[in-house]
Order: C-alpha cells, then structure tokens, then sequence
C-alpha cells in the first residue's frame, strides 16, 4: 500500500493497516506514520490468512490490537 500525502495524518499519529479474519482476531500487517520529513510512505507485507478483510485505522502509538474507528476498508479481487 502506497501512500502519496501524509502531511494529512497529524504528526505523530500513524496509519496501521490491518487483516481481519473471519474468527474475528486482527492480525496487523504494517504502519506508517507522519514524522514531519516525508510526504511518501508504503506498506509492504504478506499474510498467510487466506480469507480476510482488509482496513485501516489512524492510532497516536503502537498498537496489538485496533484502537480507534476505522478510516478505510478495502476490496482485493484476486486475480484470475
């Protein structure tokens, strides 16, 4: 996952993506977070699960476990 504006995550604070199972347990699956420096960050990651939603929250520090409310959900299409 890319992203191309981080000036509009508050300093400090960070984007966590997440994959949630169908167990209901969350694994996280990488952060970035605005230093003040960079306007460009990415997530590069694999998981093993293979049924999963994907989404994102915005949290002031490091996390296990999804603290705050949702900012994005995903669509994958797998490819064919």
């Amino acid at each position: 996952m890319h992203f191309d504006d981080m000036k509009k995550l508050p300093a400090g604070q960070r984007f966590v993506l997440w994959a949630a199972a169908p167990d209901g347990t969350y694994t996280r699956l990488g952060q970035v977070w605005n230093g003040g420096n960079k306007n460009e960050a990415e997530i590069n990651t694999v998981t093993p699960l293979n049924d999963f939603g994907l989404f994102m929250t915005v949290e002031n520090g490091d996390v296990t476990v999804p603290t705050s409310k949702i900012y994005s959900t995903f669509t994958v299409t797998p490819l064919p």
